[in-house]
């Protein structure tokens, strides 16, 4: 079964992004340091990464979604 996930927001304007999480949504959140705030969620956790318009990897307003689980190969079968 799967009891958890991993989320990610992809932003060109990660810093209000943080801000607007932390201060409007007020989500819990580690300070990792030089601005890197993981928010604390249940059973899940969610972090913003930067994101340039001309970067060739992620594009900003793109997201990651990942389950995690206990045992991969049960959670496949079900």
């Amino acid at each position: 079964m799967i009891r958890g996930v991993h989320k990610m927001f992809y932003s060109s304007q990660v810093d209000e992004l943080r801000v607007f999480i932390r201060d409007k949504l007020q989500f819990s959140y580690t300070d990792l340091g030089d601005g890197w705030l993981i928010f604390n969620l249940p059973e899940a956790d969610m972090g913003c990464h930067p994101a340039k318009v001309e970067d060739d990897k992620i594009s900003p307003g793109t997201h990651n979604i990942s389950f995690y689980c206990d045992d991969i190969n049960k959670t496949a079968k079900e």
